[in-house]
């Protein structure tokens, strides 16, 4: 998807390797971050699905997903990054940007949207590009106290046909 191409940047290895007592577990993860740095995505993800198996966190879902992601392997990613979004606090904007973005890519735009409206009501790095890739698509959104998006209208085209009107509405929970 165009969006996706646009948007996307790589996500770089912010972990860092710990060094120390080594047991199979740092070893894995180790393997995992190797291959994730070296660009080995497919290898990175295996080996990421294999550590989850024992050590079920935040970081080890998100670098899955992102190894999905890069791997063009949009079902796996959009799970592990859901999983991640919806099961831990670390990670959460980071998870919720790249989550709208695999969606774009696997061509399911409401769930994109979504996500991006999600990171409206966030204060994070990725409001203002969430806002801008929005406002891009011609969306406009209106919250309620609390912050719950009211609803999300898309504008009218400013090269559509004369009388025709291309409004829509939904409402973001």
């Amino acid at each position: 998807d165009e969006l996706y191409a646009e948007h996307y940047t790589h996500y770089e290895n912010l972990n860092g390797q710990v060094r120390g007592a080594s047991s199979d577990l740092s070893s894995l993860s180790d393997q995992a971050f190797n291959a994730y740095d070296m660009g080995n995505y497919d290898l990175a993800a295996a080996s990421f699905a294999e550590l989850v198996k024992s050590d079920k966190s935040a970081t080890n879902y998100f670098y899955m997903g992102m190894s999905n992601l890069e791997s063009k392997n949009y079902e796996a990613a959009i799970h592990n990054l859901n999983t991640t979004v919806n099961n831990f606090e670390a990670f959460k904007n980071q998870a919720t940007w790249y989550l709208s973005l695999a969606h774009f890519a696997n061509g399911d735009e409401e769930a994109g949207i979504s996500g991006l409206v999600r990171l409206t009501r966030e204060e994070s790095t990725y409001k203002e590009k969430a806002e801008a890739i929005l406002k891009e698509m011609g969306l406009s959104w209106s919250s309620l106290d609390g912050g719950v998006v009211e609803h999300v209208e898309k504008r009218p085209r400013d090269d559509a046909p004369s009388g025709v009107e291309s409004f829509g509405q939904r409402k973001w929970q």
